[in-house]
C-alpha cells in the first residue's frame, strides 16, 4: 500500500511539510493484532494539514521501519524537521534492502458507529494528485 525508499540504516528521516503527529509506535516487534502485523515496526503517522482541517482535505502519511522516533504524538512538525532515524524494525529485511516505508492514507468516510473519520491506506491515484499538490507533498 506504500513505497519502499532505499535509505542507509541510521539515516535521519525528515518530513517535507508542516504536519501534526497523529500517533507513534515505538515497538519493533510484529504483534498479531496491531499495525506491526503488517511489518511496519517503529512508525510515525502524520496528518497534513492538521487534525483541525476537514477530514476530506487531510492526508495521513505513515513512515515505517524506523530505529528511533524523534517526535511525539500531538507535536507539530515543521518543514524539513527530523522525525525519525531509519533502521530495519518490523519486517523490512530482504528486498529492497535497507529502506524506509512511506504510505498515504486518504479519507474514506465516517465510521457509522462512532462518527469519527476513517482513513484507508492506498497507492495515490490520479484523482489524489490535486490534493497532494495542494498539501505540498508532491510537485
Amino acid at each position: 500500500m506504500g513505497t519502499d525508499n532505499g535509505v542507509q540504516k541510521g539515516s535521519v528521516i525528515g518530513f517535507p511539510v508542516k504536519a501534526k503527529v497523529f500517533s507513534t509506535n515505538n515497538e519493533s516487534s510484529s504483534g498479531e493484532n496491531s499495525r506491526h502485523s503488517q511489518g511496519l515496526g517503529k512508525s510515525v503517522i502524520l496528518v497534513i494539514p492538521d487534525k483541525d482541517a476537514p477530514p476530506k482535505n487531510q492526508v495521513r502519511v505513515t513512515v515505517g521501519h524506523n530505529g528511533e522516533i524523534l517526535v511525539k504524538t500531538g507535536e507539530t512538525v515543521q518543514p524539513g524537521q527530523a522525525i525519525s532515524i531509519s533502521s530495519n524494525s518490523g519486517r523490512s529485511i530482504g528486498n529492497p534492502g535497507d529502506h524506509t516505508h512511506v504510505e498515504f492514507s486518504f479519507y474514506a468516510g465516517d465510521d457509522p458507529r462512532t462518527g469519527k473519520p476513517l482513513f484507508e491506506p492506498r497507492v495515490p491515484t490520479k484523482d489524489d494528485i490535486p490534493l497532494l499538490k495542494e498539501l505540498g507533498l508532491i510537485k
